[in-house]
């Protein structure tokens, strides 16, 4: 029994007395005097780069080394790494120092749910030196000191998760020109029924304004007096931007010097779409480029370009109209530019199904749904 216990206590002697503990104070100290206490207190070796230099003032009291050259190095941005048992490096953490692969490590993470470019985004300037792209794993290479790597996975546990996405449903509808108001004035009666007092609550069935907008429309389609041509879901990642181009260039034909050429034209229109989810509130950011050929004479022609911006709030689940459009203006070359709340931004899912008879309306519906993961 004494003989175990005795080896007990070497043991544990061993473990209390393996990490020296510093007792020292300074007061506007040099610190490289400073490191060259800590290092005869804890009878090592601390080996310094050429930019090791300041003034400091601190106390301890049976502070571990690692501790008190934390607490030394923070003022002057210098980090340290241990090389073994008796031997430590101080230097400064730049990648442009000859010393700067003493002190750094290196590290591999793959990003699951962000791009690395958005991660950059979200790095303090003074980091971006220690960060490598490694495009084809969707990953970063940290090349830094330990508490620098620490820091930098920290900010990935907080932004690298599962992303919420919108979800647009969207209603394309061909009306009769005197029922249109009637459709319009139906949907903002849903809209209020539903945010202010409409309520129904049951384990299996569940009515949303979607349930009772496409009541309406079957209601209207039964008497013939509007036609769904289109309904479609899009899935849009808050803060990407969704590029949609209907463009029909156009090739014409031109005789300069007795030679014919072909010059193409641009003719259509370009959108991007930025979504914003915050606060169960979707902002869409709408911008789009219109370009249009007016006319060709002879050897000359006219275009116009025109680039218009607007923001639309939606609360989650709310319809609104986004075009209200006479079937005239889809034929009608010199009509000019449609108002932005009046552009067909989703044009290209029904552009092939529209009916150009002068007595219908073209009526596009949104509908928008966040905090979906996908």
């Amino acid at each position: 029994m004494k003989k175990i216990l005795s080896l007990l206590v070497l043991i544990v002697g061993t473990i209390i007395f393996s990490e020296p503990l510093i007792t020292a104070t300074f007061y506007n100290s040099q610190l490289t005097e400073a490191l060259n206490e800590v290092a005869m207190q804890a009878e090592v070796t601390i080996l310094t780069d050429e930019y090791v230099n300041g003034i400091i003032s601190a106390d301890f009291t049976d502070t571990p080394v690692a501790s008190v050259l934390t607490t030394l190095l923070m003022p002057g941005g210098f980090s340290f790494k241990k090389i073994n048992d008796k031997t430590y490096f101080v230097g400064l953490a730049d990648p442009r120092s000859k010393t700067f692969s003493y002190l750094a490590e290196k590290k591999f993470i793959k990003l699951n749910y962000i791009s690395p470019e958005d991660f950059i985004k979200l790095v303090p300037d003074s980091f971006l030196s220690y960060i490598k792209i490694n495009y084809i794993d969707n990953g970063l290479i940290f090349y830094a000191p330990e508490e620098k790597i620490k820091y930098l996975t920290e900010i990935i546990k907080e932004v690298d998760k599962p992303q919420t996405d919108i979800k647009l449903n969207i209603y394309v509808l061909e009306v009769d020109k005197q029922y249109s108001s009637l459709l319009s004035g139906n949907l903002s009666t849903i809209n209020q029924n539903l945010g202010d007092s409409f309520s129904y609550t049951n384990q299996t069935v569940s009515f949303s304004v979607n349930n009772l907008f496409q009541a309406q429309l079957k209601m209207f389609e039964s008497e013939n007096l509007a036609n769904l041509v289109s309904n479609q879901s899009v899935y849009i990642k808050p803060g990407k931007t969704l590029n949609i181009n209907i463009l029909n260039n156009k090739n014409i034909v031109m005789n300069i010097d007795g030679k014919d050429s072909i010059k193409t034209v641009n003719n259509g229109i370009s959108i991007s779409i930025l979504p914003t989810y915050y606060n169960k509130k979707i902002d869409l950011e709408i911008s789009s480029e219109i370009s249009k050929l007016l006319g060709v004479s002879g050897n000359s022609y006219d275009t116009t370009k025109s680039i218009l911006q607007t923001k639309v709030s939606l609360n989650p689940n709310e319809m609104i109209m986004i075009a209200n459009l006479d079937m005239n203006q889809f034929s009608d070359t010199k009509s000019g530019f449609p108002l932005l709340r009046e552009i067909p931004i989703l044009r290209f899912l029904f552009s092939n199904n529209l009916n150009s008879e002068g007595n219908k309306r073209l009526m596009i519906f949104v509908n928008a749904v966040g905090g979906e993961i996908k």
